[in-house]
């Protein structure tokens, strides 16, 4: 049987998770959220081979630098498209030095979203 990508979506908003996950949802890839960076840390580390990793910066317990930080350290390949409201210079300067592999501005148009995870999950 084939793989099955697995993607994580970080997003505390709980209609912005809806759109992402009906979008991506396209792809046939098994889809999990979490709904703040330190549950979505805990989900990377039980699920295996998750193979993107959508994050929000801007969360609740746990934002998204935090949380894009500590599973760069568990696994520093895995891709990680951070999103974020705000397209400040400092902003996008402070995802780059995370190593984020993209990111999207909010409102984020569909294709824009799909493109990015057809990208990083090789399916053309």
């Amino acid at each position: 049987m084939a793989h099955k990508n697995k993607i994580l979506i970080v997003e505390n908003d709980h209609t912005s998770y809806i759109y992402y996950k009906e979008v991506i949802s396209t792809t046939g890839a098994i889809i999990f959220w979490a709904q703040d960076g330190k549950q979505g840390v805990e989900i990377f580390e039980r699920e295996k081979n998750i193979d993107l990793v959508i994050m929000d910066i801007e969360m609740p317990v746990m934002n998204g630098y935090e949380a894009t930080e500590a599973i760069k350290k568990i696994s520093p390949n895995t891709p990680i498209v951070a999103i974020t409201a705000y397209a400040m210079r400092s902003v996008k300067e402070k995802i780059e030095s995370l190593n984020c592999n993209s990111f999207l501005t909010k409102p984020i148009r569909a294709n824009n979203l799909l493109n990015v995870v057809l990208k990083y999950l090789n399916i053309e």
